[in-house]
């Protein structure tokens, strides 16, 4: 599997065992990419899913303590006051529920590992300018070089910045001179 579509979780059949080897071959595909030291598509994407079912898992537990609740009457004679909730989930909601607990830890560990990398490769990158510098420095010219190699490969970039619905992102698309 190569990506996770946004509504895989309740695309197709809402089962646990199903949704959980679905999320599993998915996660294997990240894990061989990050063996590599490869992280897009993936970061970002692991970052989508894993922000949607907290959303989703937060909104449900806001929804269900905001809805009124019908007096008990069991324990009147102890002078106790109980609460019993007015709608239960149904079948599928709770499908839902224990796949979203299943997958969380899973995504949080495969993000983890991404962030790791990322954050790795980020201190071990030196960026420098070399020569003269446009006043415009949204395209230009990458000089990689990976010591003790004496090679340097070069690759022209340009930068472009998108809006996401939460956020502004910036993409750098390179090609190799």
């Amino acid at each position: 599997m190569e990506t996770l579509n946004e509504n895989w979780l309740t695309e197709g059949i809402i089962d646990f065992e199903y949704k959980k080897y679905v999320l599993l071959a998915y996660l294997k595909n990240v894990k061989t990419s990050f063996q590599r030291v490869e992280l897009y598509p993936f970061l970002a994407d692991l970052v989508f899913h894993y922000r949607n079912l907290m959303a989703l898992k937060e909104n449900k537990s806001l929804i269900f303590d905001r809805f009124p609740k019908q007096l008990s009457l069991d324990n009147l004679r102890n002078l106790e006051v109980n609460y019993k909730k007015m709608i239960e989930d149904d079948a599928i909601m709770q499908e839902i529920e224990s796949i979203i607990e299943f997958s969380l830890p899973q995504l949080k560990t495969s993000l983890d590992e991404g962030s790791f990398i990322y954050d790795y490769v980020e201190s071990q990158c030196e960026i420098s300018p070399v020569g003269l510098t446009s006043l415009y420095a949204n395209e230009g010219y990458l000089f990689i070089s990976q010591p003790p190699q004496k090679e340097t490969d070069i690759y022209r970039y340009q930068v472009t910045i998108f809006d996401n619905s939460n956020e502004k992102l910036r993409g750098i698309h390179t090609h190799m001179c």
